[in-house]
């Protein structure tokens, strides 16, 4: 809880999430190869490609159901 918590730990997160997007773009199964290189050197088998592009799409599906369900609140402009 405390690492999912930690503004660190976010921010990292957000600087990997950039740089495998950087480096593949859109291609989804280019984005998994580059997070598997980047944390873990070496190349996803085909297996654990398979799970982490299901899970992608899944927690994809659930941000778009949750943001139109919830969107954020405009910014108040204080005067």
């Amino acid at each position: 809880l405390q690492m999912m918590n930690d503004e660190q730990v976010r921010e990292s997160a957000r600087y990997l999430a950039a740089r495998v997007m950087d480096a593949a773009g859109s291609d989804v199964r280019r984005q998994v190869e580059r997070l598997y290189l980047a944390t873990l050197a070496r190349f996803p088998t085909e297996t654990e490609q398979e799970l982490a592009r299901k899970s992608l799409s899944a927690m994809t599906t659930q941000w778009k159901s949750h943001y139109e369900a919830q969107p954020p609140a405009e910014p108040v402009v204080f005067k």
